[in-house]
């Protein structure tokens, strides 16, 4: 959206350092301003509803039915992140994440997210799913993804 300069002033967006704004380049009339906003509106109703993400900058899109279906797959992953962290007892240098099964056939970057975060909540207050990985990243850990889809058998454990 395009605003004129003396408005940026009176504006606390514009001044809050976590907030980096930038014209949308696409929306340069006022007719295409008010497409992107009912787009916008359309995203975000879609992910209060179905849980759908769809063109965020910083967090994997998700389908409504992906979100659906790893729905339990996320609490299982925020609960296990949150006891590794909790036992963990040195620093951390690197996690890996190994999903097996048909698990491994999905878009499991929304987990690994989850899991970090739970990992690094009690040394990090502010760390989430959205920021966990660029954390990480920061911070030197080292993120390993493995997806193997056979299923071992573990009768013989």
């Amino acid at each position: 959206m395009y605003i004129r300069r003396s408005q940026r002033k009176h504006n606390p967006l514009f001044e809050n350092e976590k907030i980096i704004c930038t014209p949308h380049l696409g929306a340069s009339t006022a007719e295409a301003q008010e497409k992107v906003a009912v787009q916008i509106a359309e995203q975000m109703s879609d992910f209060l509803l179905t849980g759908a993400i769809t063109n965020a900058i910083n967090f994997p899109s998700v389908s409504a039915e992906e979100a659906t279906s790893m729905e339990p797959y996320l609490i299982l992953a925020k609960n296990l992140g949150s006891f590794a962290g909790q036992i963990t007892e040195s620093a951390l240098k690197s996690a890996k994440i190994e999903y097996v099964g048909s698990i491994a056939d999905m878009n499991v970057e929304s987990l690994t997210s989850t899991i970090i975060s739970g990992l690094l909540k009690p040394l990090l207050e502010d760390i989430n799913m959205v920021n966990s990985l660029s954390i990480a990243k920061q911070r030197g850990i080292k993120i390993e993804q493995i997806k193997k889809r056979a299923v071992v058998s573990m009768a013989h454990i």
